[in-house]
């Protein structure tokens, strides 16, 4: 492992754990008005991110193809399901512990993996399979105590107001809490429909529009403030008081609430981690193996877990001690995530290495490791194909997810593991999807590597005839 990737890693832990205890902050520091939060940290990021466009527009040229109307359209549908993954989230933020969100936010793997059967036909391995359901198991059991709860108590804990109690940590909010995972897992199958056209989309480009596209559905969707049990403003005038006292406390000016001193710095916290843990988790997945990735992912959870209990984060106030049944809990969803992860990047490679036997070189996953194989005669051949075949039919429309996040924004970048040096090099993160990388590959005799989805087939097919027709001695193609 080098420098540049350790560091990485570091980064990529840090700001996603700091990025969990910031909007719980946040959501201590403004409890009764969680459509602010949402509204506000959306909002900040239209201007960070179409000001990225005009930067890549200026000096790299975004692709003709990916500014066509038909991806703006999917672009502000993944805007949409990200806007419902806020709102539950954040509504949920303030009754919810922080230990809890960081078991429950895993659901939405389980969740992921349903659906792409559902929806997109997809087939996983057995393994994959019981990850998933050891990852329930600790799902489960951190909502034990819901289910075992009486349906008085949880009508009483949902028609409770108070943003700072424990009490109803295992209640109402943490099932919608775990809720929230759905439309993520929903803007993942999505995603990998809207984005298996052969087109490489800048990801830079694609935030910009859906934190926009986000924003404006956020806006229409002010009236489930007025849901009672669930907003918090009952109707349109209480929205509008909830909204100027919102801004009196980001401004330290609402008097006796002395948990207001610290709002604004909280609301420009969410912001700044969440921005950074998109730009490391980029740089990581673009630098470093599929399994180092996948294990620096793997490590946010416990992290963030541990970060609730830190007085000098949390505050002797905020400060959380796990129960022995949260300990099993995180115990057994660790378990399970690292079981799902790692099957999922196995079966990854092993596509990518047949890929790469039948194709001379060429993989679906962009690896730069050739198969020693020489291949073999009818039989073995035959038998090949049909492993082939397989593998790709379970790899079929599956989603590759990134760790989870609270909301807000999501990039999902999946480009570029298991790349050699010299083609990480060839532009940043910044210029990916973009004429001046097309002119990069182009003189350096490559070709570019898949982003957002892991299943491309029209751009693959096309790469690989390209390969097969013209061959260069002496070039790794991948």
């Amino acid at each position: 492992m080098n420098v540049n990737v350790l560091i990485y890693s570091v980064l990529t832990i840090v700001s996603a754990a700091l990025q969990a205890v910031a909007f719980k902050s946040a959501g201590y520091a403004l409890g009764p008005y969680p459509y602010f939060i949402l509204l506000a940290v959306s909002l900040a990021f239209v201007p960070i991110f179409f000001v990225g466009v005009a930067v890549i527009h200026r000096y790299g040229q975004i692709l003709e193809a990916a500014q066509a109307f038909e991806y703006k359209k999917a672009f502000a549908a993944i805007g949409c399901l990200n806007g419902l993954n806020g709102i539950l989230i954040i509504f949920s933020n303030p009754h919810v512990s922080g230990v809890a969100q960081s078991t429950l936010s895993q659901f939405v793997i389980p969740l992921t993996l349903l659906l792409s059967v559902i929806i997109l036909r997809a087939s996983f391995s057995r393994i994959m399979y019981l990850g998933a359901f050891i990852i329930l198991c600790g799902v489960g059991l951190e909502l034990s105590p819901t289910f075992a709860a009486s349906p008085a108590k949880l009508m009483l804990e949902r028609s409770s107001s108070s943003s700072s109690s424990s009490s109803d940590d295992s209640g109402w909010w943490a099932v919608v809490f775990a809720l929230g995972q759905l439309p993520a897992a929903l803007c993942s199958i999505y995603q990998e429909q809207a984005f298996t056209k052969g087109v490489r989309i800048n990801v830079v480009y694609m935030m910009a529009w859906s934190s926009l596209a986000q924003f404006v559905a956020l806006v229409l969707a002010v009236p489930l403030d007025f849901i009672p049990g669930f907003g918090n403003s009952g109707s349109f005038s209480g929205f509008i008081a909830n909204m100027r006292n919102a801004t009196l406390c980001v401004a330290d000016q609402l008097e006796g609430h002395e948990e207001c001193k610290h709002a604004a710095f909280l609301l420009g916290c969410c912001v700044l981690t969440m921005l950074l843990t998109n730009v490391f988790q980029a740089l990581l997945v673009k630098h470093s193996s599929a399994s180092l990735s996948v294990l620096v992912l793997t490590m946010i959870t416990p992290a963030s877990t541990f970060c609730f209990t830190l007085p000098f984060l949390m505050g002797k106030d905020h400060t959380e001690v796990m129960s022995l049944l949260e300990w099993i809990a995180l115990v057994v969803l660790m378990i399970g995530v690292i079981i799902y992860r790692y099957a999922d990047v196995l079966e990854r490679k092993l596509g990518a290495n047949e890929d790469e036997d039948s194709t001379g070189g060429f993989g679906e996953m962009g690896s730069g490791n050739r198969s020693s194989s020489s291949g073999g005669g009818g039989g073995g051949g035959e038998q090949k194909s049909r492993s082939r075949s397989n593998s790709h039919q379970r790899q079929k429309s599956r989603p590759l997810l990134m760790s989870t996040r609270s909301g807000i924004i999501n990039s999902e970048y999946t480009g570029g593991g298991d790349m050699d040096s010299g083609r990480r090099r060839m532009v940043s993160i910044l210029f990916e999807g973009t004429v001046l990388e097309s002119r990069a590959m182009q003189e350096n005799h490559q070709s570019a590597p898949l982003m957002i989805s892991q299943s491309l087939p029209t751009e693959r097919s096309r790469l690989v005839k390209s390969a097969r027709k013209a061959p260069r001695p002496g070039t790794s193609v991948v």
